[in-house]
């Protein structure tokens, strides 16, 4: 069975639980995850070995996720669901 691969749309502690979860599940893949802080995005990249972009368009226009997890702060949130 091939993995499905997500995105996850930010960089903060969040997405580091959806980061350990598909390092220990073999049928989920990180393809990408959105980081608007470039040393932060360094450090995932570095840590976890997934691609990180600086926009939600940098992403969809490198690789296509079966879905993508919206992980940032609720004040965040709506402007992140209109994008």
């Amino acid at each position: 069975m091939n993995p499905f691969e997500f995105a996850v749309i930010g960089a903060g502690w969040r997405t580091d639980f959806f980061l350990q979860a598909a390092a220990t599940l073999p049928q989920m893949q990180v393809c990408g995850v959105v980081s608007r802080n470039e040393t932060r995005g360094q450090e995932v990249e570095s840590e976890w070995g997934v691609p990180c972009f600086a926009s939600i368009d940098k992403l969809m226009q490198s690789v296509r996720p079966s879905f993508v997890i919206a992980s940032v702060s609720a004040e965040a949130m709506p402007q992140v669901c209109i994008e």
